[in-house]
C-alpha cells in the first residue's frame, strides 16, 4: 500500500479467475478506502445504498472488508464481495478478522524476503558493474555495457545514459538498452530542465516518478512506459551526465531501486572521471612524444651522416695511419653505430607518422606501384641492419605485384616489420620477406589484394598477445629474448597505416619455431 494510494494485489472471483492486478483507489474511497483510512471494520449490506461505493466488479450488492494492520500501522485490507445483498453477517465478518492478523504477518514476511532478495540481487549487479568499470577503458563502450547490464539484470524496460554538454545547456543521450523500440535514440538533446532527466540535472537530485502520465513536463521515451527513476553523475560537485531507467508498471521502482540507482551512478561518476583522466594523460603522453621525435630526428640525423663520412675517411686512410687491433675496432663499432641510427630513425619516422594518421592530419596519397619493387628496395636498406645482427634477409618475390598503395607508408610498414624481425632473431637467422597477388582474399570480402609478409625465426608470440602487440605502447617480452627493448609503438605504427589502406595485419605464430607478420591490402583499380 503507497502513502496515498490502495494497489490491489490480487482480487479472485467465486469461479476462480483473478481480476486485474493494479488497480489503484485513493484514501478514503469506497469501502475499501475507508477501511483502510480508519482502520475499522466495514460491513455493508447493500453497497447500493453505500454513499461513495466505488465497484471493483461488476453487479456486486453486498460487501465486507477488514483492515490488515501491523504494529498498529495499516498495511491493506481484506475484502469479500457478492452479488446477493445480505449475503454477509457479523459470523463473516469474524471470520475475515480472524485471518486479518496472521495475514498481515505472512504479508510482512513475504515483504522483507522480497527486499532482501532484491536488495541482494542489487549487489550482486553493482559487483558485476564494478568489474566491467575495471576492465573496460573506453568510456563509451563501458556506458553501452553498464545500460545493458543495469537493464537485463535489474529487469527494468529501459535504461540510458547520458552527458551534459560543454555549455550545460543540454543533456545528450549517449547509450540506451531497451525490451522495445522506443522514441529517443542516442544523440538525442534536450534542454536542462526539461523533462525528467532536465530537472535532475538542473536540481542536481534523483527523482522517483510513479507515474509520468502525471506529470506536465515529460519527454516520452515509449507510450508504454510508466514509472521512470533518473540520478545524476556528478564529477568534482559538477553534473556531467545522468542515469536513467523506467519500466512498464505504475509504481514499478522505489526507494530500494532510487538508492541502488543512486550508487550505481556514483560508481559510473567515478569511472567517468578515470576514463576522462587516462584520455588527458593519453593526450599528453602522444602530445610529448610527437614533441620528442621531432626534436630528436635532426640530430640523429646529422650524427648518421656523420658516422657515414668517418667510414669513408677510414676506408682511405693510409694502411700504416691505424693499428690492426685499431682497424678491426673501428670496423665493428663504425657500423654498429650506424645500424643504431638507421633504427632509430625507421621508429622516430614511423611514430610521427603515426601521431597523423591517428590524428586525421595524414591520409594514404595512393599511386600505381610494384610491391616487390618496393620489398626489394626496403631489404636492401636493413642489410645494414641485419649484418650488424648477423642476420640475413631473403626476399621471395617471384613476379610484379602491382597496386596503388602510398609508396611512403608502405615502405615504413616493411621497415617496421624487418626492424622488429631483426630485433629478435637468433644469429645466423634468415628473414624471409614474400610479397604475392591473391586473386580472392576471404580476410577482405573475398577481394583482389596484395600481400606481404616477413617471416622471422624467433621465440614466438604467445596467443593471448598476438592482438595486443599491435596496440601503443604495449610492447612484451618474447620469451627466449629477455631484455630486448622495445617501445610497443613499430606495430601500432604499421596497423595504422594498413588500415588507412582499408587492409588488415596479423600474426601467425610458433612458440619456438617464429613468427610471420602478414599484411593484405586491396588493390583497387587494378
Amino acid at each position: 500500500m503507497e502513502a496515498d494510494a490502495i494497489v490491489e494485489g490480487l482480487g479472485v472471483r467465486a469461479d476462480g479467475s483473478v481480476l486485474r492486478e493494479g488497480h489503484r483507489l485513493a484514501l478514503g474511497t469506497g469501502i475499501v478506502g475507508r477501511v483502510v483510512e480508519s482502520g475499522e471494520p466495514l460491513l455493508v449490506p447493500d453497497v447500493t445504498r453505500f454513499s461513495g461505493y466505488v465497484p471493483i466488479m461488476d453487479g456486486v450488492r453486498s460487501e465486507v472488508t477488514v483492515p490488515l494492520s501491523l504494529g498498529g500501522k495499516v498495511i491493506g485490507a481484506i475484502d469479500a464481495e457478492s452479488r446477493t445483498p445480505d449475503r454477509f453477517g457479523p459470523q463473516d465478518l469474524a471470520l475475515l478478522l480472524g485471518v486479518a492478523a496472521p495475514v498481515a504477518q505472512a504479508i510482512r514476511v513475504a515483504s522483507l524476503l522480497g527486499e532482501m532478495h532484491k536488495r541482494q540481487r542489487h549487489l550482486e549487479i553493482l559487483a558485476m558493474l564494478g568489474r566491467e568499470a575495471g576492465a573496460i577503458t573506453d568510456l563509451p563502450e563501458l556506458m553501452r555495457r553498464t545500460v545493458t547490464v543495469l537493464r537485463q539484470e535489474s529487469g527494468y524496460a529501459f535504461a540510458a545514459i547520458g552527458t551534459v554538454d560543454d555549455d550545460g545547456t543540454h543533456a545528450i543521450l549517449e547509450a540506451i538498452s531497451s525490451e522495445m523500440e522506443v522514441l529517443l535514440q542516442p544523440g538525442h538533446r534536450q534542454r536542462v530542465g526539461e523533462g525528467v532527466v532536465g530537472e535532475v540535472i538542473a536540481s542536481r537530485a534523483s527523482l522517483l516518478v510513479p507515474d509520468v502520465r502525471a506529470r506536465v513536463n515529460v519527454v516520452q521515451t515509449h507510450p508504454n512506459l510508466r514509472c521512470e527513476l533518473c540520478c545524476p553523475l556528478i564529477v568534482d560537485d559538477r553534473v556531467v551526465g545522468y542515469l536513467d531507467v523506467e519500466t512498464r508498471e505504475v509504481g514499478g521502482l522505489d526507494a530500494e531501486d532510487q538508492t541502488f540507482l543512486e550508487t550505481v551512478a556514483e560508481q559510473l561518476a567515478r569511472a567517468v572521471e578515470a576514463a576522462t583522466q587516462r584520455a588527458r594523460i593519453e593526450r599528453m603522453r602522444e602530445d610529448m612524444a610527437a614533441m620528442l621525435v621531432h626534436d630528436l630526428r635532426s640530430p640523429l640525423s646529422v650524427v648518421r651522416t656523420s658516422l657515414s663520412l668517418l667510414q669513408s675517411d677510414l676506408a682511405s686512410l693510409p694502411p700504416d695511419a691505424l693499428s690492426e687491433e685499431q682497424r678491426q675496432d673501428m670496423a665493428g663499432y663504425v657500423p654498429e653505430a650506424v645500424s643504431s641510427c638507421e633504427e632509430m630513425l625507421v621508429l622516430i619516422d614511423g611514430l610521427l607518422q603515426l601521431h597523423r594518421l591517428e590524428s586525421g592530419a595524414l591520409s594514404p596519397k595512393r599511386a600505381r606501384i610494384d610491391l616487390a619493387a618496393l620489398a626489394e628496395q626496403v631489404c636492401s636498406q636493413m642489410d645494414v641492419i641485419g649484418s650488424v645482427r648477423d642476420v640475413a634477409i631473403l626476399l621471395d618475390a617471384p613476379s610484379p605485384a602491382e597496386c596503388e598503395l602510398d609508396a611512403g607508408l608502405l615502405t615504413r610498414v616493411a621497415q617496421n616489420l624487418l626492424v622488429n624481425g631483426i630485433k629478435f632473431s637468433p644469429e645466423h637467422a634468415t628473414l624471409t620477406v614474400r610479397v604475392r597477388l591473391v586473386e580472392r582474399d576471404p580476410r577482405l570480402d573475398d577481394g583482389a589484394t596484395v600481400r606481404l609478409s616477413v617471416e622471422d625465426r624467433g621465440p614466438g608470440i604467445r596467443p593471448a598477445d598476438r592482438e595486443r602487440i599491435f596496440d601503443r605502447f604495449s610492447a612484451i617480452e618474447a620469451k627466449g629474448s629477455p631484455g630486448v627493448p622495445s617501445t610497443g609503438l613499430g606495430l601500432a605504427f604499421c596497423r595504422a597505416a594498413v588500415e588507412a589502406h582499408g587492409g588488415r595485419i596479423w600474426v601467425e605464430s610458433e612458440l619456438g619455431r617464429g613468427s610471420t607478420f602478414c599484411v593484405a591490402i586491396p588493390r583497387t583499380g587494378l
